[in-house]
């Protein structure tokens, strides 16, 4: 493989007895650089330079805990415990790797995880932004559209072409995301459960396939995932009488969706593209406020019946 990066590189010939933290980083990433997706390359190198910055330039034979912890610490004052905790993964697996002996006998302490917060739009916000989009920003229309209604990752809705769109349902069997260096790869679903088939009603393909001459053309123009969330981020920006959400948030708004229609919770995680339904029940205990207070009514008024007797 072709892979350019200098500190990836200058690690060829190091010693594992001599390897220092970094080092042992840069050669685990080189090891699984075919097997793992571009965009996790990409996350591993951010880290690597980023985080943990007291631990790199260590011996792999004189890390302890204590340091260990320390580089934990100081961290905690500049990001996120989710980002700590991907840290600590890939430290711990490349110390495994080159040092497993040494990897066992390390034990710290991650920050506690905080609960994960989810905006969901409701129905009214989501109608509203369609119709303005139509109006103000008609590349984003297929875009909204796949996101909001089918569920739809923006690296998913990058890689479709006239020729994910069948009878009655929309195929999805790639992804476009950037590589470390910034360029545009297409990349297989990170598990098998990406491969998956989203149903679509006879007016929303005649939507998605419109100014489409030719079936192996872009679906969106080529519109890349970073672009999608610019120009939404810009839209907002010209609409400040609404309340900005991330274009992520359209899938959670799709799962919710689906909950409140009553489809189980399995064949949601499987339209979504999810191997469990662990993030399907995240997004149930943040369903749409306008439903939650529906629902607590109904338990409300259903209290007086008791009275009745």
């Amino acid at each position: 493989y072709n892979y350019k990066s200098n500190f990836l590189q200058r690690s060829n010939n190091v010693q594992i007895n001599n390897m220092t933290v970094s080092e042992a980083i840069d050669r685990y990433i080189k090891s699984k650089y075919t097997v793992l997706s571009p965009s996790t390359v990409n996350g591993y190198i951010i880290i690597r330079r980023n985080q943990l910055q007291n631990l790199m330039s260590v011996n792999l034979t004189d890390i302890t805990s204590e340091l260990y912890q320390s580089a934990i610490n100081r961290d905690m004052l500049k990001y996120s415990s989710k980002s700590i905790s991907n840290a600590v993964g890939l430290v711990n697996a490349a110390v495994k790797m080159f040092a497993p002996e040494i990897q066992s006998k390390l034990f710290v302490t991650k920050p506690q995880k905080t609960k994960a917060s989810f905006y969901i739009p409701e129905e009214d916000e989501i109608d509203i932004i369609y119709s303005r989009i139509k109006k103000l920003k008609p590349i984003l229309i297929k875009p909204f559209l796949l996101a909001s209604q089918c569920g739809l990752r923006p690296s998913e809705i990058a890689a479709l072409s006239g020729e994910s769109i069948c009878k009655g349902h929309i195929e999805i069997k790639s992804a476009i995301v950037l590589d470390h260096k910034g360029k545009p790869v297409r990349k297989a679903p990170k598990t098998y459960a990406g491969y998956r088939s989203i149903p679509i009603s006879n007016q929303m393909e005649q939507v998605l396939l419109e100014n489409i001459n030719n079936r192996k053309q872009s679906l969106c123009g080529g519109i890349l995932a970073k672009e999608i969330s610019d120009k939404w981020r810009n839209f907002f920006n010209a609409n400040t009488d609404l309340y900005y959400f991330k274009f992520y948030a359209l899938r959670h708004y799709y799962a919710s969706k689906c909950l409140l229609m009553g489809i189980p919770q399995k064949y949601i995680a499987e339209l979504m593209g999810h191997s469990s339904t662990d993030m399907i029940e995240k997004v149930y205990q943040h369903v749409f406020p306008s439903a939650m207070q529906k629902y607590k009514l109904l338990l409300a008024r259903s209290m007086d019946t008791i009275f009745d007797y």
